[in-house]
């Protein structure tokens, strides 16, 4: 969990996991007097690169909602790990037009590979890993670097 999404949920701070006892005996304290663990300036500062960062992926998730239907089987199909090869020959396409849809797929979503279009599908829900079913997409979301501790 991110220090911005902390704080949004009404926690007044995040410790490492590496921290002493001391430290959270003291964070602890703070924070049940309703102080802030972190100075002001920084919880601005993390706080506007969220807003920032939603406004992106707000951004993100309207241009992949304007993907044509097959440009969604091709991004499916990418996901898959298929070679243009097979994705021509699975969606019965010449490799021109499959270069054709993918650039208009790179074009519409503003990324510059097609890495970063099968990612932004991926984590926007418009397809899903092999192997992973649709109900799953929740495990990819889950932030779980577990380096932090919410206080």
């Amino acid at each position: 969990m991110s220090l911005a999404r902390a704080i949004q949920a009404g926690a007044r701070g995040m410790l490492p996991k590496t921290s002493a006892i001391g430290e959270v005996v003291t964070a602890v304290r703070r924070a049940s007097k309703g102080e802030p663990l972190h100075k002001p300036e920084e919880i601005n500062r993390v706080l506007r690169a969220e807003r920032a960062r939603s406004e992106k992926d707000r951004d993100l998730q309207r241009r992949i909602d304007r993907l044509t239907p097959r440009e969604l089987e091709i991004l499916q199909a990418m996901t898959d790990g298929l070679s243009p090869e097979e994705i021509a020959d699975q969606l019965g396409m010449a490799r021109h037009t499959l270069r054709t849809h993918t650039q208009n797929i790179l074009t519409k979503l503003g990324v510059h590979s097609k890495t970063d279009a099968v990612v932004a599908a991926i984590r926007f829900g418009k397809t899903t890993p092999p192997g992973l079913a649709p109900s799953d997409r929740d495990a990819l979301e889950a932030d779980n670097d577990g380096l932090e501790r919410v206080v």
